[in-house]
């Protein structure tokens, strides 16, 4: 693993004013890390910041990165109308609709990635294309998330 301060940020504003309609949107891989921040209603960039990892980073490792970069950011510990997460990583497959059993999701996994026994494993069926993801979510990242901002960020009626 690589460590030391390799990332890059675009910074336009120092602190988000309350009356701002915005969205966090934070790009998750095994090799690096982005987020986001963008004004909702005129989706300007407010916010940008990447951090590059070595390879072979684990899901531990990996929120353990997730949260220094968003406790070292003040901008990043603001509250949000809306946070996305988007999981960009190997640990997935496709399965035509027509060949889905839900009771074999490991199997048709195991093909393309590492399985542990204790793994938990998740699909969505994408029906506009007839076919469904399998994949391991990364469920202490999507914990971290929830607790950090919540499942709905911002109250929308204060706005």
């Amino acid at each position: 693993m690589v460590t030391g301060q390799n990332y890059m940020i675009l910074l336009k504003t120092n602190k988000i004013p309350e009356n701002i309609h915005t969205r966090l949107s934070v790009q998750v891989s095994l090799t690096g890390l982005s987020f986001l921040v963008i004004n909702s209603e005129t989706r300007e960039s407010l916010y940008f910041s990447e951090k590059i990892l070595g390879s072979g980073v684990t899901p531990e490792e990996l929120l353990q990165e997730v949260d220094a970069v968003i406790s070292e950011n003040e901008i990043l510990q603001s509250k949000f109308d809306e946070v996305i997460v988007i999981y960009s990583n190997n640990i997935y497959t496709t399965v035509p609709l027509s060949l889905f059993d839900e009771t074999k999701a490991s199997e048709y996994l195991k093909f393309n990635a590492k399985i542990l026994s204790n793994d938990f494993i998740a699909h969505d069926i994408l029906e506009s294309f007839d076919i469904a993801v399998i994949y391991i979510p990364l469920v202490n990242i999507n914990n971290y998330f929830f607790e950090r901002f919540g499942s709905q960020s911002r109250d929308k009626k204060d706005h």
